[in-house]
């Protein structure tokens, strides 16, 4: 898998830091029977985090070799305080391999509680990276209003699976800013990728094919929606994140 940056993009990429370094917690390789299975969701935080580990405790989401999440908290009160990623691995007997975005800065001056995502994996994780992406709209977002800090960032790692070596990428791309601006972000991040092997990418990219950043903006898609649904199941033609 392999990605060409937009003009000026490759420079500013290069400028970018991660605010906080990935959490990585192996286990021995598990066994998985029968096919290769991805699963990829977005927890929206992880309160329902037992719901869905049921979930995936079941057939046919039972057994995954890789599971992709988004949105995942680490000692957050909406979270009860959970390292939710890290709980679900454990439960699951996977590996995991968390990266904290933004992190709420406690009374010691350090920030104590994260939102980021992760990957659990059936077998060890190596050579797991964080890559820095840009942030369309710093001083309007969610986590700066709610005593955030930090930058958008994904997920790379390394794992063999029956002796075959594979990357695996994960992004939880800006759900309000405009599709150009998603796809700077999409190419931050392919820029730091590797370029040969196999390989599997996933995560929300929130493909909106709008900018939501206004009550106006958010309530025209709304009305688009109603309109014309179609546009949002197949939101290629409108985002060009997909062309990278």
């Amino acid at each position: 898998m392999s990605g060409r940056l937009q003009s000026g993009a490759r420079g500013e990429a290069a400028q970018l830091e991660c605010a906080y370094a990935p959490i990585v917690r192996n286990r021995p390789a598990a066994s998985r029977p029968g096919l290769f299975r991805v699963v990829a969701f977005n927890a929206a935080g992880g309160r329902r985090i037992d719901e869905a580990a049921a979930r995936l405790e079941r057939e046919p989401l039972r057994d995954a070799s890789i599971i992709l999440l988004c949105e995942v908290d680490w000692h957050t009160r909406r979270s009860n305080g959970r390292e939710v990623a890290a709980d679900l691995a454990e439960r699951l007997g996977m590996s995991m391999a968390y990266i904290p975005e933004f992190g709420r800065i406690g009374k010691s001056g350090r920030a104590e509680s994260f939102r980021g995502n992760a990957i659990l994996s059936s077998v060890p994780l190596d050579e797991v990276r964080a890559v820095p992406m840009p942030n369309p709209h710093p001083d309007k977002s969610d986590w700066v209003r709610y005593g955030f800090a930090g930058n958008f960032a994904g997920l790379i790692a390394r794992t063999k699976f029956r002796n075959a070596r594979l990357w695996i990428g994960l992004a939880h791309l800006h759900s309000r800013c405009a599709p150009a601006a998603r796809a700077d972000q999409m190419a931050a991040y392919l820029e730091a990728f590797p370029t040969e092997g196999a390989a599997i990418f996933g995560g929300d990219l929130n493909t909106t094919t709008t900018s939501l950043m206004t009550r106006t903006a958010f309530s025209l898609a709304c009305a688009s929606m109603l309109a014309n649904p179609w546009r949002y199941k197949a939101p290629q033609g409108r985002e060009a994140l997909f062309r990278h």
